[in-house]
């Protein structure tokens, strides 16, 4: 397996995105990656367009099937899921996505919606054992594709002005708002000033998938 993040220009330098969700997403990834390292894998990560980036990726391995989470996300993500399915099709890739936090793409109405949450909601957790990985080593022609040098500048750089990613950061938060924060959750949410001290603020880690919606 190749552990794989593909930052997209179309998308990060759309009016939806901006240096605030690069920032999250690198310190989330770079989370991970410390998880990952006493098993001797990492995540790779490039600032390129994913179907580029797979062809890229295409000269040098036999790509057999592709995993991702399925998004929820605004127009350009849509049609950029419709260019990766066709490209797979053509390319025999088989791709497999795992719906996110109870949401339903591609539904018509909202019958059973309810029922279709809880189902969801209720399934067991999945504790992956990291140390089966067997992941593969790049070769030193793809070393320039996934350099952390492509990555933008502001992205790496710290801003403790905003909350910081990673599921370590995500579990403290959780924490603090159930023993915490939680106690003034009825006196503070509707006040625009006060709701920040006493709100989950766990929107962007469910957002970017830090903590899923089971746990």
């Amino acid at each position: 397996v190749l552990l794989c993040y593909f930052y997209e220009p179309s998308v990060f330098e759309s009016n939806h995105y901006g240096e605030r969700h690069g920032r999250f997403v690198w310190e989330s990834l770079q989370d991970m990656n410390d998880q990952l390292a006493p098993h001797d894998a990492r995540i790779e990560v490039t600032y390129r367009e994913i179907i580029l980036a797979l062809e890229k990726l295409g000269d040098h391995f036999d790509i057999n099937t592709m995993y991702s989470h399925e998004e929820t996300g605004v127009n350009i993500t849509f049609e950029r899921d419709k260019q990766v399915a066709q490209f797979c099709e053509q390319q025999d890739i088989n791709w497999q996505e795992s719906s996110t936090n109870a949401v339903f793409r591609g539904l018509m109405h909202r019958d059973d919606w309810r029922d279709r949450w809880k189902e969801c909601a209720n399934r067991s957790l999945v504790h992956p054992d990291l140390s089966a990985l067997n992941t593969v080593a790049l070769p030193d022609e793809l070393e320039s594709l996934f350099s952390i040098d492509v990555i933008p500048e502001p992205y790496k750089t710290p801003n403790l002005n905003f909350q910081q990613g990673g599921e370590t950061n995500a579990w403290s938060c959780l924490q603090d708002f159930i023993f915490e924060r939680g106690r003034h959750y009825n006196d503070l949410i509707s006040k625009p000033a006060g709701s920040r001290y006493g709100c989950s603020r766990l929107s962007p880690f469910l957002a970017w998938g830090n903590l899923s919606l089971q746990q």
